[in-house]
């Protein structure tokens, strides 16, 4: 008896070991920066009080294994350190092309891509920018089920965050470190 309960809960087991390794194998990575490590300056946000700090240029994101069944894919940049409320949100491209597996350094929306403002108010990519110490700036790839989201510039972020991951099949992250200047 004890043998074929050890036999069931392996099976269990390796299943479960299965379906997570599934899930996972949506990826996404940077030749900008490394997972959890700083990301240059040239990637920082160029406004406000952060005038003359960075080029506010939005780094390479490249993935790989989208689930079948993908659509089009966006994504959200976000700060979830930032001292407000839901945190700040610093890039959001939307309707990027099921065939498309990357965005260049600096990219601009071409092929139906639509950019949302984000919490500077603005539709380009915002850099990091951080009040105070060091915060985390999540890339995320979502994979979607459908090939176009119709949201309007002016969506409000949280919103709009909330619109995606309601039609994502799939997400993956690289998150990159600022510190305050």
């Amino acid at each position: 008896m004890l043998k074929k309960l050890f036999a069931l809960c392996c099976c269990f087991l390796f299943a479960g070991g299965v379906a997570v390794a599934q899930e996972s194998s949506f990826f996404v990575e940077s030749a900008s920066f490394k997972n959890n490590e700083a990301m240059p300056l040239k990637y920082a946000y160029n406004s406000g009080r952060c005038t003359g700090l960075g080029e506010n240029v939005s780094p390479e994101l490249h993935w790989i294994n989208a689930p079948e069944g993908t659509k089009s894919f966006a994504v959200v940049s976000h700060d979830p350190d930032a001292p407000v409320q839901n945190g700040w949100y610093h890039w959001f491209l939307i309707n990027i092309p099921a065939s498309q597996n990357n965005l260049p350094e600096g990219v601009k929306p071409a092929n139906g891509m639509k950019e949302i403002k984000n919490s500077f108010g603005i539709l380009p990519y915002g850099g990091p920018c951080p009040p105070s110490g060091t915060h985390r700036y999540n890339f995320t790839v979502y994979a979607l089920s459908v090939e176009r989201l119709d949201m309007d510039n002016n969506t409000n972020p949280v919103i709009a965050e909330k619109t995606i991951k309601e039609k994502a099949l799939a997400s993956a992250t690289i998150t990159g470190l600022f510190s305050a200047r």
